[in-house]
């Protein structure tokens, strides 16, 4: 990598990449919260409901923020 005024030059991740790590982390999320509630995972009402979606989309966030904290960070 070219250096920028005595630092590296950082590339930003590819938004697929972040895509992909959103999705997993709310599917992840879901399934663990789900086994955590004793949830019939195999139902459509328990995938569908809109109540079941608000902590995994709150981790989902959350872990797309820390990968990207940690692409930013993991060089200093």
């Amino acid at each position: 990598m070219a250096a920028v005024s005595g630092r590296a030059q950082r590339r930003r991740p590819p938004v697929w990449r972040l895509v992909i790590e959103f999705f997993w982390g709310l599917l992840l999320a879901r399934v663990i919260l789900g086994l955590i509630d004793g949830d019939n995972l195999s139902s459509a009402e328990a995938w569908l409901t809109p109540r079941v979606w608000g902590y995994p989309l709150f981790f989902a966030v959350v872990g797309v923020y820390s990968y990207l904290y940690w692409m930013r960070h993991r060089d200093d």
